[in-house]
């Protein structure tokens, strides 16, 4: 029986992302995923389109812990993300190093960790990632401003992360991903938890770690697929304002006339329910960027929990 805190993706026909021919192409030093620590010869499976997810999702061993997943008779599938239906806001560092340790509002939610702890964290999910046979890797931007997008890399094990960040972000066309570089790398571990966060003095066993000066972030210890979202998105939070641009966590729409209408609150408060006016253009729910060419979505859709 399904949890009924559920994150679920509708299963769309209408986009392959790439060619037949490339999905299987790139090697691990092709993508330089060995210069993250990643010394992996299995199969990469990047960029899938949404019918190869799909086939991929419906492999998955139904008696392992992971399988979470189960597709409904609406055609969409649906995910138990375990004891996170949400972030885990405790669990979220960035390393305390120059120059970013000047530009990062520390507190409650943005805390610091050593750099040392940091790379234990991610050694730990990167030798896991090198003894693994199969590996999901999105390549995109976060960002709809051409001149303010990121090119962000998300590394996942598990089909259905893969399938969330493919519709959380905005996909690459084919000609985009022959010299991708990804700006920033998320590589999600969540099957590992970090056994030595009480001599580390962290708060519990999962992490969600920032290195903003090695553009890398390790996840461990939790399925919840908004980790990988937010995540991002905290990056340009903090980039885009040192580049002149805004950054916003809001909705935003559109008016017949041109105008835009911004509808700021914490999450929960309404924004998506205001921004859907049928008699408006969407823009988007959540975080945006307001630069000289006008307001721009971080994502490459709209995301709403059920």
């Amino acid at each position: 029986m399904l949890s009924s805190r559920l994150a679920t993706f509708r299963h769309s026909l209408s986009r392959s992302t790439l060619s037949q021919s490339m999905r299987a192409m790139s090697s691990g030093s092709d993508l330089g995923l060995d210069k993250l620590g990643i010394n992996f010869d299995g199969t990469i499976h990047r960029n899938l389109s949404y019918d190869d997810i799909a086939e991929h999702e419906s492999k998955i061993d139904e008696g392992s812990e992971f399988a979470n997943g189960r597709w409904a008779t609406n055609g969409v599938f649906a995910i138990d993300t375990g004891k996170f239906t949400g972030r885990s806001p405790k669990d979220k560092y960035f390393v305390d190093q120059a120059p970013s340790t000047d530009h990062i509002w520390w507190g409650s939610v943005n805390k610091p960790m050593a750099p040392a702890v940091f790379d234990k964290l991610q050694d730990r999910v990167t030798n896991h990632y090198s003894s693994l046979d199969n590996i999901y890797v999105f390549d995109g931007f976060c960002g709809a401003s051409e001149a303010s997008r990121l090119r962000v890399r998300f590394l996942t094990e598990l089909p259905w992360q893969h399938h969330f960040v493919t519709n959380m972000f905005i996909r690459p066309d084919p000609q985009d991903l022959e010299d991708f570089e990804p700006d920033f790398t998320i590589i999600n571990g969540c099957k590992l938890t970090n056994p030595d966060w009480q001599e580390q003095g962290l708060n519990s066993e999962n992490f969600v770690a920032f290195n903003m000066e090695e553009n890398v972030a390790v996840i461990g210890g939790t399925r919840y697929g908004g980790e990988m979202k937010k995540g991002i998105f905290s990056v340009m939070n903090m980039n885009l304002p040192l580049n002149g641009v805004m950054a916003m966590h809001c909705s935003a729409n559109k008016g017949p006339a041109g105008d835009t209408a911004l509808f700021f609150g914490l999450s929960g408060t309404g924004k998506t329910t205001l921004s859907a006016d049928p008699n408006r253009f969407l823009i988007g729910d959540d975080e945006h960027g307001w630069d000289d060419h006008g307001i721009f979505n971080f994502e490459g859709g709209c995301y709403a929990k059920t």
